[in-house]
């Protein structure tokens, strides 16, 4: 279980009296270090409330907390002294001018973690210093589980984490719910510290928020926070492990506004958006100006044009006008024929139902006798049940009766059998007893034979003397064997290295041992290595691949020089594995186990088919190439997709023949920027940013192949090899001669010790003898007596067993009662079960008898009842037909009344209705038929024209309207501009300047160079001279660096930097905009796992200085740096604090039992002891360069 100990010097908080203060149970239980109390002074109190603030959405229930109910009381913070409450703007520039309390914390900064059930926590509590804390311990021991209590435990989502989905998916497997507590400093203007806490559950997904102990809102939680200035949410304060990535993918307009949040006041970020949307506006403006001036010249020709046929088209319109008004009355019409068809079906329904309820009455008499006899039939059967189950329950009682009866017979039986184990037992005594009396006469029989007297003195001197002869042999004989042992390490020494020697003889003569040798040439521990991983490929997930040298070959040998110029000598010592797990297993043995240092593993991540190459090989031929550098290679293909990976072997073409310069204009405009042609090796560096003309070439000659060639057998290595073997195997006969010398000894000494053993073992033997004879002899008056006393224990148990007997006898003819009366018992059950079963089959014979009546009658009536189902037929049809009529009426009324409301309202509709009122829907579809005759000979035209012509006169004034105001409306917005402006770009200006001080002063101390500048974006002048406006939406912040002196200042991207000099980048650009944050603290959680050992401890140091200085200087904030290693010997300075996280199938279930630094002390003062040097720790801190509080 992760567990972190207690920390012993922290000072008791003194409880308050009044009710309003109270707090939740586990914070009264652990109070910290910066809790205190103020006294009892008179006190404001601070609501948090449900303000307009937005939320997240994080994708937890919204339930969350206690919003269910608008009577909830709200949480209250108490503010020391008098005056009025601080708003969250005031309280954001106490923070920026570095305001502490007294134990160093900044208002906001986290005083106190405490998780129960939490990812894999069981119960952990972190209590992190108020400036640099460094979160240190293996993989999987729950590091990066600190950064995810922080974020959820104040208030935001899971996707500001980058890892689960819903917060119920960070409770612990197995537990239902997980607790987090965060303690915030609170700063000189609260009395206390707040405590915030979250109750996670996972059925439902669900979360409840306390403050103080108090319930409260998601809203309420984000507020307080937010009232501290932090933001979570923001990757310039809070950048989880999963987002690093995230962070280093954000545009430069991306990092201004990320920059702002972090670094400006709200009034800066208010004033950017201000200027966004104005200047949208005024764009806006000025593009629909254009286009209004262009539109109405055209709609004034367009009028003109079309002024002709708009007479022409309003007589047409009238036609249609008609028409329309005709199909809007059709639901009218509709609904009147409708409603006639509806009465006729219902009278006709009326008819049937009137025709089959006399058809009812007059077959009535009929149909009563059936159903009379059907009831009969019912009775019967419910009587035959009835019987049935009292059958039953008679036969059941006649079982049991029959079982007790087998168990009385079962005991009889068992009664029988304790008599014959008795009888046999006392049959047995009755044996046991001869025996005894017999052995009691042999024993007064040898008692009169006394035996002979020995000297057992005599006899121990001589197996003395034996024993010490036997010994003087071992020890010569151990000599020897002492003696020996070099000589048999020697030997097998020497048999190893004719074996070795005779491997390496045989792979001089094979391809695969001549490469083996090339690597053991061009790297020893390489060598080793590989061998070790011949031998030990079972302790990986997948196959582990030894380095190309032996793995991989060229198919035409011809090819090899050009091959091999791309390659490295890293490319070719180096292995592949396809698994992180196996690289760090292979990495684990090699380096820390073997101690192997020239060694260089890789990780196979994409499989080779995704390494395409940027043109099609027909395109590649038609260029003059033979084909791409990896198919010229064989072997497997993960080492071959790492090859292509390192040295793009998939985009790199070869031909042997060289190229012409009209070949070589097309390919250093064309997708590929690096080939080999004849005896040169050609690199395109192309540099966009400086304009597509911005070209240079490296060419580099193609050295000759020294791996993958065909040599021939080395002579001289041989002759070498074979030589040694010579002198081994002579050498290996002169330690066998001395082995035989000294085995031949052995030999001698062993036959002299067995002679002594059966000496020794004939006097011990007749010693023994004797021995026991006289031994034997003394105890026999014993032993008669023990006999005797044996024999009298055997008469008692005999008449005890006699007594058993006669009791057994007793219970037996006890049972033997109760077995007859359990016989008559059974002979009335049986007699009862004979009478129901009589009872039964009468029954069943009768309704059998009645349904046959029953199937007879309703046999006799079925042409009754087929007339009368054909009636019910014929109303259930009618019944259908009306409600078929009702539901297409109850359509139609909707339309038949809008066309009625239409009529109200329109004139010309009204005055057609009455001439409608004879009209069926035939007469109806004739008139609509005739308009439309009557509207084909008018010439038609745009149907629209008309309404376009009175839109567009209406359109054209407008915009003559329109277009005198713009002018002003321009000059508004100028206006507007210049004045945000003249305020927010002076400060944007000082604040990104501030960053590229700190930013270059950084780079400067580690050796490179580094600046942030402020890229404003602007427009290009009008057409007519006008100047251009800025686009305030992509003003960005460039961040250019150098790390080598032969270079330039180039901008930070994927591109140009690797993925160690964008970490460093990125931990300085953020250490930047410490003297100038707000934030009360920051998280980087593992930003050092790209750096190389230099880059890192140069940013360690200088995090160190930045975070650790004081707050007057731009220093002080509370860090968290979370890293599963650190290196040796970096800087230390005062106020570091180091929480170590460690767990294990050990740990204690109360982590308070553990004393880290109790722990470090004894081990150094071990390591003292053991080697001479060190010194203890003194009171759980590291004294290098400063001081480091060291908690577990």
């Amino acid at each position: 279980m992760p567990s972190l100990s207690t920390v012993p010097r922290r000072r008791q908080r003194s409880e308050d009296n009044e009710d309003d203060d109270e707090t939740s149970t586990n914070s009264s239980r652990d109070p910290t270090p910066v809790s205190r109390n103020l006294g009892n002074g008179k006190r404001r109190r601070l609501p948090i409330q449900d303000g307009a603030d937005e939320e997240e959405d994080d994708g937890e229930d919204s339930n969350e907390g206690s919003d269910e109910g608008t009577e909830q009381t709200t949480p209250e913070l108490t503010q020391a002294g008098p005056g009025p409450a601080q708003t969250s703007n005031s309280q954001t520039r106490s923070l920026a001018n570095g305001e502490v309390d007294e134990d160093g914390y900044k208002p906001g900064a986290i005083v106190r973690i405490k998780v129960t059930d939490f990812v894999t926590y069981t119960s952990a509590e972190f209590f992190p210093g108020p400036k640099l804390n460094m979160v240190i311990g293996p993989n999987g021991t729950g590091k990066s589980t600190l950064v995810c209590a922080i974020c959820l435990g104040l208030g935001w989502g899971p996707q500001h984490l980058g890892r689960a989905k819903d917060p119920g998916e960070f409770v612990k497997h197995g537990c239902r719910e997980a607790s987090i507590e965060i303690e915030l400093a609170g700063g000189p203007q609260l009395r206390k510290n707040p405590v915030i806490g979250r109750i996670i559950k996972r059925e439902g997904n669900k979360s409840s928020f306390t403050i103080n102990g108090k319930q409260a809102s998601l809203a309420q939680v984000k507020k307080l926070a937010q009232s501290f200035a932090i933001q979570i949410d923001n990757l310039c304060q809070f950048l989880p492990q999963d987002k690093v990535s995230e962070f280093a993918a954000l545009t430069p307009v991306e990092l201004l506004n990320s920059t702002q949040r972090a670094a400006a006041g709200p009034e800066m970020i208010e004033w950017h958006e201000s200027l966004k949307k104005l200047r949208a506006e005024q764009k806006k403006l000025q593009l629909d100006n254009k286009s209004d001036k262009d539109l109405l010249a055209n709609l004034e020709n367009r009028q003109e044009m079309q002024r002709v046929d708009v007479e022409r088209m309003r007589q047409r319109a009238q036609i249609k006008r008609k028409i329309e008004m005709l199909e809007h009355l059709r639901p009218v019409v509709q609904y009147r024929d409708g409603l006639k068809d509806l009465k006729q079906k219902k009278k006709e329904k009326a008819k049937l139902q009137k025709e089959l309820e006399d058809l009812k009455a007059e077959l009535e008499p009929a149909l009563r006798a059936v159903n009379a006899k059907q009831n009969y039939c019912s009775q019967l059967e419910e009587v035959v049940k009835y019987k049935k189950r009292c059958f039953e329950q008679a036969d059941r009682a006649a079982t049991e009766i029959v079982k007790k009866i087998e168990q009385f017979d079962d005991a009889l039986k068992d009664f029988n059998n304790q008599i014959e184990a008795e009888k046999k037992s006392g049959q047995s005594y009755r044996q046991e007893a001869t025996k005894i009396q017999q052995t009691i006469n042999r024993l007064n029989r040898e008692l009169n034979d006394e035996p002979a007297e020995f000297d057992i003195g005599w006899y121990n001197e001589r197996i003395k003397e034996k024993r010490l002869a036997t010994r003087e042999l071992e020890g010569k004989a151990n000599e020897i064997q002492q003696a020996r042992l070099p000589l048999v390490e020697e030997l097998k020494s020497k048999n190893d290295q004719i074996r070795r020697a005779e491997q390496q003889l045989h792979s001089l003569a094979s391809q695969s041992g001549q490469q083996e040798a090339k690597l053991r040439g061009a790297s020893q521990h390489s060598y080793q290595a590989y061998k070790w991983l011949q031998d030990n490929q079972d302790k990986f997930e997948k196959e582990v691949f030894g380095p190309p040298i032996v793995t991989c070959s060229v198919k035409d040998p011809k090819y090899a020089n050009a091959v091999e110029s791309l390659l490295q000598r890293t490319d070719f010592t180096a292995f592949t594995t396809q698994t992180r797990n196996d690289f760090r297993t292979l990495q684990r043995a090699l380096i820390t186990e073997m101690r192997l240092h020239d060694i260089s593993i890789r990780t196979s991540t994409k499989p080779l088919e995704n390494f395409r190459p940027p043109v099609s090989d027909g395109e590649l031929r038609s260029l003059g190439f033979d084909g791409w550098a990896k198919d010229f290679l064989s072997g497997p293909e993960p080492v071959l997709a790492v090859l292509c990976s390192e040295n793009r072997l998939h985009q790199t073409p070869i031909n042997l023949q060289g190229i012409s310069d009209e070949t070589f204009s097309r390919l250093e405009n064309g997708s590929i920027s690096s080939w080999v042609a004849g005896k040169q090796n050609y690199q395109i560096v192309r540099r966009r940013e400086y304009g597509p003309g911005a070209v240079s070439t490296r060419v580099r000659q193609v050295r000759p192949a020294q791996i993958w060639t065909s040599q021939a057998v080395d002579i001289v290595a041989k002759q070498e090899i074979e030589r040694k073997i010579l002198s081994l195997k002579d050498e290996v006969r002169q330690v066998k001669e001395k082995m035989d010398s000294e085995r031949s000894r052995l030999h001698r000494m062993g036959e002299e010790k067995k002679e002594l053993d059966r000496e020794r073992a004939t006097l011990e033997k007749e010693k023994a003898e004797k021995q026991t004879a006289l031994i034997n002899y003394r105890a026999i008056p014993e032993r008669i007596r023990q006999q005797e006393a044996k024999k009298k224990d055997i008469e008692r148990l005999f008449g005890e067993i006699r007594v058993k007997v006669i009791e057994i006898r007793g219970r037996q003819d006890q049972i033997s009662i109760q077995k007859a009366k359990a016989n008559l018992e059974y002979a009335d059950a049986v007699e009862n079960l004979r009478t129901l079963q009589e009872e039964v089959i009468q029954l069943s014979i009768r309704r059998i008898e009645g349904l046959s009546d029953c199937s007879t009658l309703t046999e006799r009536n079925q042409h009754h009842k087929e007339r009368l189902e054909e009636k019910y037929s014929e109303v259930k049809a009618a019944n259908e037909d009306v409600a078929a009529q009702t539901e297409a009426v109850k359509k139609l009324l909707p339309l038949a009344n809008r066309a009625a409301q239409a009529v109200n309202v329109q004139e010309d509709l009204r005055e057609l209705m009455p001439t409608l009122a004879d009209h069926t829907l035939v007469q109806l579809e004739a008139d609509i038929d005739s308009e439309r005759a009557h509207l084909e000979l008018v010439q038609g035209g745009n149907v629209n024209v008309i309404k376009e012509f009175e839109e567009r006169e209406k359109q054209i004034e407008k915009l003559r309207n329109k277009l005198s105001e713009f002018q002003n409306q321009l000059v508004e917005y100028d206006h507007a501009i210049s004045e945000i402006r003249g305020q927010w770009e002076p400060k944007l200006e000082e604040l990104v300047k501030s960053i590229s001080d700190a930013f270059s002063d950084s780079f400067a101390r580690i050796g490179c160079a580094g600046q942030v500048t402020l890229d404003k974006a602007e427009d290009e002048e009008g057409p007519d001279g006008e100047p251009g406006g800025s686009n305030f939406d992509q003003w960005s912040i460039q961040i250019q660096v150098k790390f080598r002196e032969n270079e330039n200042l180039s901008v930070l991207d994927s591109h140009r930097q690797s993925g160690g000099e964008r970490a460093v980048s990125t931990i300085f650009y953020l250490m930047a905009l410490q003297s100038l944050s707000a934030s009360p603290f920051r998280v980087v959680d593992e930003i050092n796992q790209g750096m190389d050992p230099r880059n890192e401890r140069m940013v360690h140091g200088r995090l160190v200085d930045i975070a650790c200085a004081p707050a007057r200087n731009g220093g002080g904030g509370q860090y968290f740096l979370i890293t599963p290693k650190l290196l040796s010997g970096l800087v230390y300075k005062p106020g570091m604090r180091v929480l170590c996280i460690y767990s294990g199938e050990h740990m204690p279930k109360d982590y308070n039992l553990l004393d880290f630094s109790e722990a470090i002390k004894r081990m150094k003062a071990v390591n003292a002891k053991s080697k001479g040097k060190g010194r203890a720790i003194e009171d759980g801190t590291l004294r290098s360069n400063g001081d480091v509080d060291v908690y577990a």
